[in-house]
């Protein structure tokens, strides 16, 4: 994976890192018991989801802003399998604090694959924090 995208988030100093347990908690609260359809987020259907996707929105100004303004908040993209050829990304902002999904700058890609950079950066992982 290349971190050239990545370091554009934060001035340099962003990293993507696999968060085994704030994963599973954001998961368990989250995409195993609600649908992603019910939370009513902005979506998007893509052949292939790329690494540049998921930094131009956490780059969009309100996104920036809001993540800027509150501490206890942190960038996350969660992978979920949908079917054999299909997946769900959600991008989105957690907060720790609250254990919550921010839904007012969140957005799901519906893809058929990852390009190698995203998919270098999840790894074997269902999450990563942009920080």
């Amino acid at each position: 994976m290349t971190t050239r995208g990545i370091a554009l988030l934060g001035a340099g100093t962003a990293c993507v890192a696999a968060v085994s347990y704030l994963a599973w908690r954001i998961y368990v609260s989250y995409v195993a018991k609600k649908k992603i359809d019910e939370l009513g987020m902005e979506k998007e259907d893509v052949e292939t989801l790329k690494l540049e996707d998921v930094i131009a929105h956490f780059k969009r100004e309100d996104v920036l802003a809001f993540l800027k303004a509150h501490n206890g908040v942190v960038a996350v993209a969660i992978k979920q399998q949908k079917d054999e050829t299909n997946l769900q990304v959600v991008l989105c902002a957690f907060n720790k604090e609250e254990n919550s999904i921010v839904q007012d700058c969140a957005k799901v890609f519906n893809a058929k694959a990852l390009d190698d950079d995203l998919s270098g950066a999840f790894g074997d992982k269902d999450m990563i924090v942009v920080s």
